[in-house]
Parts: C-alpha cells; structure tokens; sequence
C-alpha cells in the first residue's frame, strides 16, 4: 500500500481520538502521527491496524498473552502520565515496541527510555522493529518486570503496559519522589488504572484514574507457558478475569453458566455499554465475586456469546451476568442477582459515579 494512503488511516484515526478528547497533549498528539503503527505489526491489513483496537500477537490455546494496545488506551495512560522532554521513563512491558517508540519521540530522547519484557522473543522482535526505524538507542532489556531496571532507577516516570494485583516494590523503589506511575490495577475482576504520584513519606496517591484493559504481567516466558500448560487449559473457550480465581473454578462456572437464565430482571437504562461500564467498576470495587468473563470460542450450551460482566458465587450457585448491550442474565439462586439490584440503586443515589471520581491511596511500600 502506499505511503500516502497509510498515512490517510493513520491521521484519521489520530483525528479521531482528538476529536473525541482522549488525545489533549500536542506532544503526543505528535508523536502518533510520526509513528506508524504498521511497522510493529506485519502482516496486518491496514485497515485493522488504525482501526483503534488491541491486536493480539501472540496466544497460548485461545488465550492471550502478548497484544499491541489499542491506541486509545495508549493515549490514554500516556496523557495521564504527563510526560515531558527530558524526563527519563521506565516502560514495563516492551511488547512490539510500538510505545517505547511512542515515549521517546515525546521525551525527545531516545536514550531516556527504557524497557522491559519477560520474554526474550518478544524482545528481540522489539529490537528488530524499532532498529528498522532508526531507534537504537532506546534501552530494552529481557527481565521480570517485577525488578524494573536495577542499574539505572531514579525515574520521573514508570508506565506499565500489562496489568498486576499488586505494585512491585523494586519498581516503586526507582521511581523519584514526585514521580508518576501509571499501571493497570485488577480490583475484584475490574482494571483500573490510575496516575499515582510518589510522596515523600513514600506512599502512592492517585491523581488521575481511567479504565484499564490489559493482558497481565507474565512472570514466565512464552516457552514455559506453553511447556506447562495442560491440554485442558490449551482447550478452554471461556476466559474468567479476576484476581482471585480459586472463586471461579472453570467446570464449576461452565456448568452454572449453562442452566437456562432466568427471565426476571430491571432495566440498567443509567449505565453505558457495553457491560454496564461505570456502573460495572463501581460494583467490583465492592464486590469480591465480580468478574469479567470473554468468549474465545463458541460454546455449546450457553446462553450469550461475546463477553459479560458481573458476579459469580459458585457457593450458592448462583450468578448475574450482564451482558455486552447491558441485558442481564441470573442464573441459579437469587443472591447475586438482588446484590447487583442492591448495588444499581446506590450507584443511583450516589449520582452514578465513574472512574475519575475515584481516589486510591497506598501504605508505604
């Protein structure tokens, strides 16, 4: 395709996330522009790639470990971060090296970036992408994300392309005081993810927060993912999102799910889609059994395909789903049904409060 034509899809989709607000800073702004996603992702239609979604690049059976972001995400968490020239920034998860990318032309100095990934493949494709550019001093490096960049600390900023249940304390370790760290969080089967700034006491406070959407921190590599990965797992359809999965035993909620729903249920006309959205995160933040649930493969018995959200209690066998255009499936006993009844109404009487109100405050780590 040519050049001229591949730079139409790209200013339309940048056009595009300005238009809607999500792109504010002229620097980045910039940066997407300059950069063409194409390069980091061979082999797919042009098309695909603007089409501002994530691109999985690597699987394991039907799930995802390695993707390239969509870009409106990206965005997102990169306006969040406030990142300026000069700043030196740390990057958990190199993946295609689209980002890395993308924060060196907004720092303006390729040598204050660096990255890491687990995955010693993935690096080294990271590497060949972003030397066929012309990037090659942007420091990559294959390690445990867990870790950070030993050597080098004193950070103005840590941004983290993959989601974790905690904040790893060496990473917190090499952030400056004053400093920034944007990281997907899972909280109750729900990401969110927030702009935290380092205090001097050493605690993390939230300035800014938006919604998450990404794979978790791998602590092993692609190979041994593969090697120990049984052939049950390698043939599961339905992926269960939670950070507390000994609550959702796959056979257990495979077996719920395909009892026929109930037909009662009330309208969630105040949420938006899909999956209720806001309304959603705000139930999960107080509700351990919440989860997000995504269809890989057809599965014959259920009664909804794509995705859904809500709560799950295999104790009392019984489940409330809402699905992607926000009708609500329950399934078994009443009990989670009446709580995400419970929770609408409160979520109401709080004037529907989304992400952005919320405030997160850690202990000293």
């Amino acid at each position: 395709m040519k050049r001229d034509v591949t730079e139409e899809y790209r200013n339309r989709m940048v056009d595009n996330l300005v238009k809607k607000g999500i792109i504010c800073n002229k620097k980045i702004e910039g940066a997407f522009r300059k950069v063409g996603r194409e390069f980091f992702l061979p082999g797919i239609d042009i098309k695909e790639v603007y089409c501002d979604g994530s691109i999985i690049t690597k699987m394991v059976g039907v799930e995802p470990i390695s993707s390239s972001t969509a870009p409106s995400l990206m965005a997102a968490m990169l306006e969040i971060l406030e990142l300026t020239p000069g700043m030196k920034v740390l990057e958990i998860g190199t993946g295609t090296g689209y980002n890395a990318v993308i924060l060196s032309e907004i720092v303006e100095n390729s040598e204050n970036v660096y990255s890491v990934d687990i995955d010693k493949v993935t690096v080294n494709e990271a590497i060949t992408n972003l030397a066929k550019l012309g990037y090659k001093n942007i420091n990559i490096k294959c390690g445990d994300g867990k870790n950070g960049y030993p050597k080098e600390g004193n950070f103005d900023r840590i941004i983290f392309t993959a989601s974790s249940r905690e904040i790893p304390k060496r990473v917190i370790s090499q952030l400056k005081i004053g400093g920034v760290l944007v990281m997907p969080i899972w909280i109750n089967g729900t990401q969110l993810t927030p702009a935290l700034i380092k205090q001097k006491d050493g605690t993390l406070l939230s300035k800014r927060v938006v919604i998450g959407g990404f794979m978790d921190m791998r602590r092993k590599t692609m190979i041994e993912i593969m090697e120990k990965a049984s052939k049950h797992d390698l043939e599961k359809s339905l992926i269960i999102c939670s950070e507390n999965p000994k609550l959702f035993e796959y056979s257990k909620v495979l077996k719920l799910l395909k009892t026929k729903p109930k037909s009662e249920t009330f309208e969630l006309s105040e949420a938006s889609l899909p999956r209720a959205g806001n309304f959603y995160r705000y139930m999960a933040i107080n509700q351990k059994r919440s989860v997000e649930i995504f269809i890989e493969k057809p599965i014959d018995g259920l009664y909804f395909c794509g995705s859904a959200a809500g709560l799950i209690d295999i104790d009392k066998k019984s489940a409330c789903l809402i699905l992607e255009d926000n009708r609500i499936q329950s399934y078994g006993t009443n009990e989670t049904f009446n709580t995400v009844k419970k929770a609408y109404k409160k979520w109401i009487e709080l004037c529907k409060p989304e992400v952005e109100r919320i405030i997160i405050k850690t202990n000293k780590l």
